[in-house]
Formats: structure tokens, C-alpha cells, sequence
């Protein structure tokens, strides 16, 4: 990204102007902002079933979920692709 300006100068105007987005899908008009992409796609693999409700009660347990979650979630998200290809 340093050297942007001088590789590939309309480039770097393109994005100095705040022309930088995320693109989620193949689909049309679906452009999101780099840290929203990242802040959904976070959310997305943090969501489980119930969620932190009852991991309040103790510390340790609560700190262990938040750690830990995204791997978790990354996981789901991995056996989710997984089931959908051997249809």
C-alpha cells in the first residue's frame, strides 16, 4: 500500500476519494465498507445458540466464550460448507 500511489496511481486516487469496499457475494449492489464486512462477518461467526445467557455467572467461563467463539463459529461455518458441497 506504500507504494500504491506510484504503481497504480488511479488506484490510489480511486481510494483516496473512499472509493474502498467490500464485495460479500456474486450478487449485484451488495458493497460494504471494509470495517463493516469485517464487524458482520465477526457478528456472523460469533452467534450460537443461546448465546452468552447463562456464561455470565462465572468469569472464567465468560472470558473462555469470548476467546474462543470465532474458532468455534469458524468451525460451524467450515462443516456448514462442507454439508452444502456433498448435496
Amino acid at each position: 500500500m506504500y507504494g500504491l500511489e506510484r504503481s497504480a496511481p488511479q488506484m490510489f486516487k480511486h481510494m483516496e476519494c473512499g472509493g474502498f469496499v467490500v464485495r460479500r457475494s456474486e450478487k449485484t449492489f451488495n458493497c460494504v465498507p471494509t470495517d463493516q464486512a469485517l464487524v458482520q462477518s465477526i457478528n456472523k461467526d460469533a452467534k450460537s445458540k443461546g448465546g452468552v445467557i447463562g456464561y455470565t455467572l462465572k468469569k472464567g467461563s465468560l472470558l473462555r466464550w469470548l476467546l474462543t467463539r470465532h474458532i468455534t463459529g469458524d468451525y460451524s461455518e467450515k462443516f456448514k460448507e462442507m454439508y452444502a458441497s456433498s448435496k
